[in-house]
């Protein structure tokens, strides 16, 4: 017996699909539309300018993060890694005052993190999620609050 297919509609409404395809950003839209209206210079320049900078961070470790997951893995120690190779890079350029060798060192502490990772993960054939858990999340959490002394970093205190 072959295959039927109907020439019915999808039960979906408009509103229903537009919702599947773009939600995230009807969310967005109305977020920053309610935000725009009661919150006081929401909109000026140094606002969407601190905005801009804040979400790099977090846009770029999630793109990365793609990656990780398309290939069946999850790496819990992206966030601790990021935070201590940020540490150090602020603590490299207060020292020395040269912004490309602290840029260098905090790049070159997350590689070097990353390599250890993927060689334990696929040389071990270890399961991703337990390595990067346990084999750096506390280590890297405790060497960037130390190095912040636990609260914000400001100029000369490092």
């Amino acid at each position: 017996m072959p295959h039927e297919t109907s020439d019915r509609a999808p039960s979906h409404s408009a509103l229903h699909s537009l919702w599947d395809a773009a939600g995230m950003l009807v969310v967005f839209a109305l977020l920053f539309g309610g935000c725009a209206v009661w919150v006081d210079d929401f909109l000026s320049w140094a606002n969407m300018k601190g905005l801009a900078l804040s979400v790099s961070t977090i846009g770029m470790v999630a793109c990365t993060m793609l990656f990780c997951l398309a290939s069946g893995d999850f790496d819990l120690s992206v966030g601790s890694v990021v935070a201590c190779s940020g540490v150090l890079a602020a603590v490299v350029i207060d020292r020395t005052g040269k912004v490309a060798l602290g840029v260098l060192a905090g790049v070159a502490a997350g590689g070097i993190v990353g390599l250890f990772n993927g060689v334990i993960i696929a040389k071990c054939k270890s399961n991703a999620l337990i390595t990067t858990t346990f084999a750096n999340i506390p280590h890297f959490r405790r060497q960037g609050r130390g190095c912040a002394g636990r609260g914000l970093l400001q100029p000369g205190q490092l």
